[in-house]
């Protein structure tokens, strides 16, 4: 019969292991991709361009869900003790900020991709794009993603109110609008893709 103590260290010994790779292999995976689409930047069609930028977006949420995942790993059992010093410090609220701009980012990228390809098939001989169209447009997500993300920075909320470091409703009212409004835009951005196609 094993004893608790035991099955506790083995778990700990198979945590740390999984919780690197598979941060690792999202970011092998991630840089591939990068790397395929713009080896030949000159040759590059529009689709691929928000596949790439989409790739980017992807990398900065496995560097900070690495960031969380590390300091859960290393503070496990003992967070009670460093909880507040992570949550009052800044590499939370940077990473707060950096979660938040690369989750909205990669649902206005997949809304714009989903776009692209719509207005490319249906409307093939009428629809002219060009990689600068879709260059503007790509910037228009990016400053959307960027501005959800600082908002609760401008406001009474903030980022170190949890150890995930996302804005939650804390008893503050702009707080709880923040909250809100994320999941209501990604939802109505998703709601948009099958309505599209």
């Amino acid at each position: 019969m094993t004893s608790t103590c035991s099955l506790s260290k083995n778990w700990e010994s198979k945590k740390a292991p999984k919780l690197c790779s598979g941060s690792v292999w999202a970011f092998i995976c991630n840089i591939l991709v990068i790397a395929t689409i713009f080896q030949v930047p000159q040759f590059i069609s529009s689709i691929k361009f928000i596949i790439g930028q989409i790739a980017i977006v992807n990398t900065l949420m496995v560097v900070s869900s690495s960031v969380l995942a590390s300091v859960d790993a290393l503070t496990y059992g003992d967070f009670a003790q460093y909880g507040t010093w992570w949550e009052d410090g800044i590499v939370c609220h940077i990473i707060g900020i950096l979660s938040v701009f690369a989750s909205e980012a990669s649902i206005f990228l997949l809304t714009l991709a989903t776009v692209e390809r719509v207005f490319s098939m249906k409307y093939r001989t009428k629809f002219e794009h060009t990689l600068t169209n879709i260059k503007i447009a790509i910037i228009f997500c990016f400053v959307l993603a960027l501005i959800i993300a600082v908002i609760p920075v401008l406001s009474d909320s903030e980022y170190g109110g949890s150890p995930l470091c996302i804005p939650l409703p804390f008893g503050s009212l702009s707080a709880l609008r923040t909250t809100c409004t994320y999941p209501i835009l990604s939802a109505f951005s998703k709601m948009h893709m099958p309505v599209i196609f």
